[in-house]
């Protein structure tokens, strides 16, 4: 994970009210202990519901971000999952914003 990514949901997660402190720290362990597959530089993949929880913003601005493009997604199985490098040029976007 970037150091952009990171940061995105640090401040994500700082500020939200709704988020406890004990789901903060599984969030954030879950997010540390992913770990790309050989040969493959990044695999992650978020779900659009994890997207705006991370974001804290709403499934449907998400989904709407999905159709315009502003994400890269991938079809696994019935799922559409965004790219966690999508995620991170996102929040690279955002900070120089």
């Amino acid at each position: 994970m970037t150091p952009a990514t990171r940061q995105i949901i640090r401040v994500a997660l700082a500020g939200d009210a709704t988020v406890t402190i004990d789901e903060r720290d599984r969030i954030m362990e879950s997010l540390a202990d992913e770990r790309p597959a050989k040969g493959d530089p990044d695999v992650r993949t978020y779900t659009a519901p994890e997207v705006a929880r991370l974001l804290r913003t709403s499934l449907s601005t998400v989904n709407r971000m999905k159709r315009r493009g502003e994400f890269e997604t991938v079809k696994i199985g019935g799922w559409t999952k965004i790219k966690g490098t999508s995620l991170d040029r996102f929040a690279s976007r955002r900070e120089t914003a």
